[in-house]
């Protein structure tokens, strides 16, 4: 049975439930339909729940993604046995209230300021499409590596959209690293960034200056 709210759709049988929605960040790139998974409630028998959703559901989508969580052996157990595949591990990460006495010296390696500009914009696509190669897109066996690249270009682009802030690494007017994150009335989230390989001695300048500027103002 499917019930449809909105973006979201709830998938129910014998076994449990699983809410579902169409993913058309990932259909964009991929050109073709895909799903996000956003949980998976089994009552009884995992396995089978899993394997009548791809039955009755999957024949109209090429790609689903799911994040398990990972103390739950027995939802990873029919993932695997439903052909699903691990391909990220993701940790969640805080930090507050930041001693940034000892950090003067690792800021004066470089600079760091708020993105501006369309020369900027074109540098920081540039340097995702040339140094990113890590990520979920990138570790399935089933996705070429144009298709991750291009999912990255995208999701710059659409940040740039979408007006989300980003701070850009600058050493002699080049810019060799950026982070875009978000600001909450409670904290801030990284999004998405990196500093280029050739270039990696400034990540410690880099982070300095972020969490310098940045780390405690929430």
């Amino acid at each position: 049975m499917l019930i449809q709210e909105l973006y979201n759709m709830d998938y129910k049988n014998n076994y449990g439930s699983i809410s579902f929605e169409e993913n058309k960040w990932d259909s964009r790139v991929l050109q073709s339909p895909a799903i996000s998974i956003n949980d998976i409630e089994y009552t009884s028998n995992c396995n089978l729940l899993i394997a009548q959703f791809i039955k009755d559901i999957m024949g109209d989508y090429s790609f689903a993604t799911y994040r398990a969580i990972s103390n739950d052996l027995t939802l990873f157990k029919a993932l695997f046995q439903n052909q699903f595949i691990q391909v990220e591990k993701s940790f969640g990460i805080s930090g507050s209230n930041f001693d940034t006495t000892k950090l003067s010296s690792l800021k004066k390696m470089s600079n760091i300021e708020e993105m501006s500009g369309e020369n900027q914009e074109t540098e920081v696509i540039q340097l995702a499409r040339e140094e990113f190669a890590h990520g979920r897109f990138f570790e399935d066996p089933f996705i070429d590596n144009k298709t991750a690249i291009k999912r990255n270009e995208n999701w710059i682009r659409d940040m740039i959209n979408n007006d989300t802030r980003i701070v850009v690494l600058k050493k002699k007017d080049r810019i060799y690293g950026f982070m875009a994150y978000e600001e909450y009335e409670s904290h801030l989230q990284l999004l998405l960034g990196g500093v280029r390989s050739t270039h990696r001695h400034l990540s410690y300048s880099f982070w300095a200056n972020f969490i310098s500027e940045y780390g405690n103002k929430k």
